[in-house]
């Protein structure tokens, strides 16, 4: 038995202030059905784009039994052509398709795309094995799938994985580690002075933010938020550093610090192991200075806070569940407490009913607490929010191209109350712009620097910066 597991690239140039991440996912999922006998591929088209010209040729040579296809929003109608291929090359080949987007719109993901033989409904590591093991799908839950007489069929639900420990670590051997990127990993965070991969600590997050496309997929179970042990992540984080030679650990949790006497404990195991630079994910209102101390006294670099917006009342039409005075003080805190790199991120049209007023006030917020790095996305409506179904409601999403719903993008098709399309991405273009390119901030970063390669990914992100504004300029 052999699968092959498929990431496609999404259908958009990449700059260099972009992210990269290894599809860290895929490689658990192979660890796990690997320990059942099972020989898995893992083929990266987002990683390596050029070679899905060569993708009939790997197939008849690879002859993989089942192809699973991992999609997000904007790159299932990509996974959607790779399923048509697969099929004009060996119609017998199971297609299968996973992620938030196929979770969200099981039924019409499969009426979309027809050359998809199912989708695995949420998290996909017993259900593909089972699908493995029997090569049929009646009666495997967590699967929805297209009968023989055409008809739509969707099986009891999955319960999630209760003991995240009893999986096994990703199989990292299937990444391209020595190949340079010019994506970075994480903003500020480059391959030109770290060798980096992620770590996942938890699955799920417990919060309810109308626009996070996390957690809708196990909307109707009572628990969504899981942690592993911290002798489990710290194992994992070992072999990353002594099996593999990273120097650098990502953590991926969308908020790390929600169990405070866990972080700590997982701050002592990381200075036990050597590891001298990682960074993490936060909530302002679960940070405190004897948490920040643990982190920064642990080696953690950066911490990435999602604060949205400078307005509280978008904050709170948000559910985001903190304040203003709350995103100060961690900021605050951070500085005091000598943290490398504070990031805030935001985002403009986050709340429906945002105003020029909210968005200004956001920018006000950028200025006083001064963050390290900021990234301002437009809201992306992704298919189960609770904000796609708001705005769906007011007729307010033109179309529903799924390649479209990019939060960095020309012309979202969609709008809120007071911004039409154009008017979302000039407010994102004005918060960027205000800081990025302001003389104090220039000057900050430029007298911050530790080595030259720090000043070699500045110069690479900030021209691909001016030169994604510009385009878009031209265009608009």
């Amino acid at each position: 038995m052999k699968i092959a597991l498929v990431r496609p690239t999404v259908n958009t140039a990449k700059h260099s202030f972009f992210a990269f991440s290894f599809p860290t996912g895929l490689a658990g999922l192979a660890s796990y059905l690997k320990q059942f006998n099972i020989e898995v591929e893992i083929w990266d088209y987002d990683d390596n784009p050029g070679e899905l010209a060569n993708l009939p040729d790997r197939i008849r040579e690879s002859k993989p039994d089942i192809i699973g296809v991992s999609c997000m929003t904007p790159t299932i109608i990509r996974g959607g052509m790779i399923a048509d291929t697969i099929k004009s090359v060996n119609p017998s080949i199971m297609v299968l398709v996973g992620g938030h987007h196929s979770t969200a719109l099981p039924e019409r993901t499969l009426n979309e795309f027809p050359s998809f033989d199912a989708v695995v409904v949420g998290e996909g590591e017993e259900t593909l094995l089972e699908i493995c093991q029997k090569m049929v799908f009646k009666d495997v839950k967590g699967v929805v799938y297209r009968g023989e007489d055409g008809n739509i069929i969707r099986n009891a639900h999955r319960p999630l994985i209760k003991d995240l420990d009893s999986l096994p670590f990703p199989d990292r051997s299937y990444f391209n580690l020595h190949k340079k990127r010019k994506l970075h990993f994480s903003r500020g965070l480059s391959e030109d002075s770290f060798m980096i991969t992620d770590v996942y600590s938890s699955r799920g997050c417990p919060n309810i933010c109308t626009f996070c496309a996390v957690n809708f997929a196990h909307s109707t179970e009572g628990i969504k938020y899981r942690m592993r042990s911290v002798e489990n992540v710290l194992m994992e984080v070992r072999e990353c550093k002594e099996k593999y030679g990273f120097n650098h650990i990502s953590f991926m949790d969308d908020t790390l610090t929600i169990n405070k006497q866990r972080v700590i404990q997982m701050c002592e195991g990381l200075k036990k192991i050597g590891l001298k630079s990682w960074n993490c994910c936060a909530r302002v209102n679960t940070v405190d200075k004897e948490m920040l101390k643990a982190l920064v006294d642990a080696g953690c670099r950066k911490i990435s806070f999602g604060v949205e917006s400078g307005s509280d009342k978008v904050l709170k039409q948000m559910k985001k569940g903190i304040t203003v005075d709350q995103v100060r003080r961690a900021f605050a805190m951070s500085r005091e407490l000598g943290l490398d790199i504070a990031e805030g991120t935001f985002m403009v049209g986050g709340a429906i009913d945002e105003t020029p007023e909210d968005v200004d006030l956001t920018i006000k917020l950028i200025k006083e607490i001064k963050p390290d790095y900021i990234s301002a996305s437009v809201l992306v409506p992704f298919p189960g929010t609770e904000a796609h179904k708001q705005m769906a409601e007011k007729g307010y999403i033109f179309s529903e191209n799924w390649e479209d719903y990019l939060m960095l993008s020309d012309k979202p098709q969609w709008r809120t109350t007071y911004f039409s399309p154009e008017d979302l991405v000039k407010m994102q273009k004005k918060i960027l712009t205000s800081y990025y390119l302001s003389p104090g901030y220039i000057l900050k970063r430029l007298t911050h620097l530790k080595n030259p390669g720090e000043l070699k990914y500045l110069m690479r992100m900030g021209l691909s910066f001016l030169d994604f504004f510009y385009k878009r300029k031209d265009k608009e």
